[in-house]
């Protein structure tokens, strides 16, 4: 929401002169332009381990921009690509799963940063206790 921009960009003017890095203004840039974009009525949509395309921005069926895997920090386009073919084997199951479909660690990593991976747990490993407590 609009409030919650508004609360990033404070939180960032409240940092010490010696806190406030390059990159921190550059954060609150790109905040300011996502509270332009949605009082304007576009919104722009979390990356979707299961919809983003490996590098290119896209329109969903809500008229919504979902952006691509490659915009994460540091992953490029050819590990963007790799993930796109790794997922065409179903849904993961784990992170675990997602490292033995051969994508890398630090981009499981940075999914994981980056709150893509709510739901999805680390090992796919079954104790008894989830399995009924025998």
């Amino acid at each position: 929401s609009v409030e919650a921009l508004r609360g990033m960009i404070d939180d960032i003017k409240a940092l010490d002169k010696s806190e406030r890095t390059a990159t921190k203004d550059d954060e609150m840039t790109i905040l300011e332009i996502l509270i332009e974009m949605n009082l304007r009525g576009i919104h722009l949509k979390p990356i979707d381990i299961y919809a983003s395309r490996a590098t290119e921005f896209f329109i969903d069926e809500a008229g919504e921009i979902v952006p691509p895997i490659n915009s994460l920090p540091g992953i490029g386009a050819s590990a963007a690509a790799a993930f796109v073919e790794a997922r065409q084997a179903g849904p993961f199951i784990s992170q675990d799963d997602m490292v033995r479909r051969k994508v890398s660690q630090s981009m499981v990593e940075q999914l994981k940063l980056a709150g893509c991976l709510n739901g999805i747990p680390e090992t796919s490993q079954v104790t008894l206790f989830e399995f009924g407590g025998l």
